[in-house]
């Protein structure tokens, strides 16, 4: 589990989500509170969500690459299952 002191408030903005994206990337999901912002596979809210490895690389890759239609299409993925997983949730 990430310490608090990881993410604390008085880092910058960037470096806090860069620590969020590398610490996803290992699979520890951690939610940043301040803004509002899940993991980019929302696992930090719904842990059954992680994606494998395989797929959070590729995210980081093209995070890191500046490969906008990579993480367009992950995104569309990633937001897809999950509204399947809450619309489960609901029902």
């Amino acid at each position: 589990m990430a310490q608090h002191d990881d993410y604390s408030y008085a880092l910058p903005l960037a470096e806090r989500e860069a620590r969020q994206l590398n610490a996803w990337l290992q699979g520890r999901c951690v939610h940043l509170w301040m803004p509002d912002l899940c993991c980019p596979d929302y696992s930090c809210c719904a842990p059954d969500l992680l994606v494998p490895l395989e797929l959070r690389e590729l995210y980081v890759q093209a995070h890191n690459d500046g490969d906008v239609q990579t993480l367009q299409r992950l995104d569309r993925m990633f937001f897809g299952r999950l509204l399947r997983h809450e619309r489960l949730e609901t029902l």
